[in-house]
Parts: C-alpha cells; structure tokens; sequence
C-alpha cells in the first residue's frame, strides 16, 4: 500500500518571547513509518510535538495532521492519535482501574484485550492513583494507554529517557509492531542508538528548519566510517568535511565523512571501517559543522 501524507506542515515559525524556535520549517510525514526526530536540546524537537497537538500555536505557517487543521483544538483527531510525553500527568483522584473504566469509552477503537496483556506484561497494579507511581511505571502505564486505542498516529516526545532499558527495548518492540500494522510514529528522543534497530526514518532539526528527512538506509548509504588505529593518519582526516566520532574497543579512532568526499580521496581501504555509519555519529557530523556540508 502506497504511503500517504498523514502530517504536513509549511512555513512554520515559533518563537517565545524574543527566541526563535522555529523558523520557517517544512516537513511532511509519510503514514505506516517509524520516525525519529531529533536535535540538539532546546531544538524545537517538543515544541513540534506541541503544534501538532493543539498545545501551541504558530506565529506563521500553517499544517495538516489526518487531513485536518492543526489550527484550533479539532477534536476530530483525537479519536486516532495517541499522545505521550515525559510530562505527562492525569491528575485523578481515583484508582487507575476506574480511570481506565472511563477512559476507555471515549474511544472507539479501543482494545480491551490488548490493554490487559499489556498491562500484565509490564506488571502494573491498577489499584493504584496515577501520583502513586514511580515515573517509569507512569511513563508506561501512559504509553498502554496510548497504544490500546488502535492509533493511526503516535506522536511521542523524550518518553525513552524516563523508561529502564528493559522496558525501552519492550515499547521500540511494540512500536515496530504497530509500524507493520500500519501505525504511524513520530517519536523524539536523545537515545539515538537503540532507537536506529526499529526506525525507518529520521528528521534532523537544525537551525531551526529541517535539516533532512531521510531513510536510515539513505542516510547509511550517504556516509562512509572510517577506523584509524593509533599512531595512523591518513590525509583525509586533515579534511573540513571529516569529524571525529568517538574511541573503538581496541583503541582505534571512528571519524565519520561524506561518501563523496571519500570517493573524490580514494581513502585505502584498511581505513574503511565495515560497520554502517551510526545514528550517532551522524547527529555527531551535522552537529559538529556551523553549516551544513553539500556536495559540490
């Protein structure tokens, strides 16, 4: 099935007070994808998030999510969009169980089944208030939530960071699962690494625009790593277009550079590290130059 465009969004500006968040920033997301946005801290990454949920308005620009405004407070949406985010809070003074009595109908789609295997997976005790959690089990009980509406979007911001790696490893699962079933996701976070396994697509924001919107797999195909043992230096490290991307296991040095730039140097290959080009060390490339680097 061919994907469509389930977000868009033209020309769109955010600013707080005198900082610009975003300036003029376009991006289009596809539906039946797993992507990952990211950027550096304060990059506009959550405020996105919140545009799209109504949260926010921009000063200039305009957008569609399933076909609808992002302007206003369309509740038309709602019904197929599950929302997620570090800060997320019910505020009851009831027990989750009766909570999720009451929640549940607002939704049609929602999946009793699905619900309680989820929440016996991860062993949730719903005779419990929301405040009465830790922040991890809140985190997980709100993405249970989320998923148990038979979403066709998921929109998730930093939710990694709060979850343990055990319960990280079973949602990006979950998540690539639901991207099969033709659930799309749009999720930011700063744990790149574990993330890049069950993505398919990454926006980079930068400057206050996107940077790109790739697939990993172009994104693999566009840069060539290197591995340079200690005491080597080849020419091609002297190079603008070259930056370093960390320390190997047996005390080589990773640097990570444009495939074309390493075409044009005929770099030998005992410098041609095997491994793909990481989500890491990508961000480390983009983020390491004032300006982004092109092929001329």
């Amino acid at each position: 099935m061919e994907s469509q465009t389930i977000i868009k969004l033209e020309n769109i500006s955010k600013s707080f007070g005198s900082l610009a968040v975003l300036d003029g920033l376009n991006l289009e997301i596809k539906s039946g994808r797993f992507y990952v946005l990211l950027g550096e801290n304060g990059s506009g990454k959550s405020t996105i998030i919140k545009l799209l949920m109504g949260q926010e308005i921009p000063d200039e620009g305009q957008g569609e999510m399933l076909g609808h405004s992002i302007h206003g407070n369309d509740l038309r949406n709602r019904q197929y969009i599950g929302h997620v985010s570090e800060l997320i809070d019910y505020k009851v003074p009831i027990k989750m169980k009766e909570f999720v009595l009451r929640y549940k109908d607002f939704f049609e789609n929602w999946d009793q089944a699905l619900f309680d295997k989820l929440i016996k997976d991860r062993k949730i005790d719903l005779n419990r208030k929301f405040d009465q959690y830790s922040r991890g089990q809140r985190m997980q009980l709100a993405l249970i939530l989320a998923i148990s509406i038979h979403p066709k979007l998921l929109l998730l911001d930093e939710i990694t960071s709060v979850l343990d790696i055990y319960a990280r490893k079973y949602f990006l699962n979950l998540f690539a699962e639901l991207m099969k079933k033709g659930t799309t996701i749009l999720l930011t976070t700063n744990i790149i690494s574990e993330v890049q396994q069950h993505a398919t697509h990454i926006v980079l924001i930068r400057n206050q625009k996107t940077e790109f919107n790739s697939s990993i797999e172009q994104l693999h195909q566009t840069f060539v790593k290197l591995r340079v043992p200690e005491g080597a230096n080849p020419n091609i490290l002297t190079s603008e277009n070259c930056t370093w991307a960390g320390l190997n296991s047996d005390g080589s040095t990773g640097w990570i550079v444009p495939k074309y730039i390493a075409e044009k140097e005929e770099i030998p290959t005992e410098f041609i590290d095997r491994r793909k080009a990481s989500l890491d060390d990508i961000f480390i490339y983009y983020f390491n130059f004032p300006a982004a680097q092109s092929e001329e």
